[in-house]
């Protein structure tokens, strides 16, 4: 738990570093993984770290 933890902060912080988030004042990870790009970015990030997450819906 704790490295998913460190590991979705640096994805922020390389996030905004790398310009795919430029927006300012404090967003939480609700706001911020609204944006499909930036999404998939912290999904990208945590996969190149061997952390997996299987993305599902259905409408019901």
């Amino acid at each position: 738990m704790a490295r998913t933890t460190g590991y979705t902060a640096t994805a922020a912080a390389n996030m905004f570093l790398e310009g795919w988030f430029a927006e300012k004042g404090v967003f939480p990870p609700e706001l911020v993984g609204k944006h499909d790009t930036c999404f998939n970015y912290f999904l990208k990030y945590l996969k190149e770290r061997n952390i997996h997450y299987i993305k599902s819906s259905r409408l019901i």
